[in-house]
């Protein structure tokens, strides 16, 4: 754990930083003797009301957090964080969202939600490593969609969703692609997108899954794609230990679903052949025609003799024979 006398002192230069700035703000009513709670609150309630009216950097109106040894101090200590929060008339004006040096995003005190973003043509996160919080980082649901956000949404350089909800791609329904290459696991569930009914690709190339602290293993145990996610093409995956869920929402047919890549180091156990493609031919899972399963060239009979695994036996390809086309498209 960090030495107390550290911890203290970054504690206290935030407070003054954020008292400094509410001060500025014209905010008279606000001093560091008030608690670290009243001056979180009055410094959310107040950064949404003086951003500028379509272009906003996060990160200028945001402090600097300290975060707990427990999430990795040495790389997340002293980054900037976004705080969510909600403020639809100020919202409406966005045109862009960027957090040009923003390492953390911080969901304890609110999500976005993604209907009060009427004029936004970009979403930018170049820097950000993780997610924490108690909220999912976009709220899901199915009365709050995106319209105007379009073309591919990414986050460079994620590498976990600390968060104990994890939906990261939600209710964008024009986004074509979603790209998260460096995201390597979740704390909480694995559902990474959801309502997004136009997303056609997926890159999380590096995603293990959810870690399970009481078997040390990576697991993939509930749906990667969530609801209504229905014309996904491609899903590359990362080196997880297990699959124990449908990779894609059970009540969904995925008529185009056609590429699934498997970026693993050993076969993952599968626990029911279905979990790939659902035996229900209602809401068919994988295009079995068509379809392509690509995994580590020198894992290629593993898989093809493997438990469950073999029901794709024709299926599977070299992973050196696979063709992104939609990467760059």
């Amino acid at each position: 754990m960090a030495d107390l006398n550290t911890l203290t002192t970054s504690l206290a230069s935030m407070k003054q930083t954020m008292v400094n700035r509410l001060i500025s703000l014209g905010d008279t009513n606000i001093s560091t003797n008030n608690s670290m709670q009243t001056i979180v609150n009055h410094y959310n309630d107040v950064r949404f009301t003086v951003v500028p009216t379509s272009s906003c950097d996060l990160v200028a109106m945001t402090p600097m957090f300290y975060m707990y040894d427990a999430y990795d101090a040495t790389a997340i200590g002293s980054a900037k964080t976004i705080l969510t929060a909600n403020n639809s008339s100020v919202q409406a004006n966005y045109t862009d969202i960027i957090a040009s040096e923003a390492e953390v995003i911080n969901t304890w005190q609110g999500y976005l939600r993604m209907n009060s973003f009427t004029s936004l043509t970009s979403m930018q996160f170049p820097k950000v490593k993780y997610i924490i919080g108690s909220n999912s980082f976009i709220q899901p649901n199915s009365s709050y969609i995106n319209t105007t956000l379009s073309g591919i949404f990414e986050f460079p350089n994620l590498k976990a969703n600390l968060s104990t909800n994890n939906y990261i791609c939600a209710c964008l329904s024009n986004i074509t692609k979603f790209s998260a290459p460096e995201y390597e696991w979740a704390m909480g569930n694995s559902t990474v997108t959801y309502y997004n009914q136009n997303l056609t690709y997926v890159n999380l190339e590096k995603y293990k899954g959810y870690y399970d602290y009481s078997t040390n293993t990576f697991k993939i145990s509930t749906n990667i794609i969530g609801q209504n996610c229905p014309n996904i093409e491609c899903l590359i995956l990362g080196d997880t230990d297990a699959i124990t869920t449908n990779l894609m929402y059970t009540s969904t047919t995925y008529s185009n679903f056609t590429t699934l890549v498997l970026n693993v180091t050993k076969v993952p156990t599968l626990s029911s052949s279905s979990y790939i493609k659902q035996s229900d031919s209602y809401y068919p899972k994988f295009n079995i025609e068509t379809g392509s399963i690509y995994v580590p060239d020198a894992l290629l009979t593993e898989f093809q003799e493997a438990t469950y695994w073999s029901t794709y036996y024709d299926m599977f390809k070299p992973l050196s024979t696979f063709v992104n086309t939609w990467e760059n498209s």
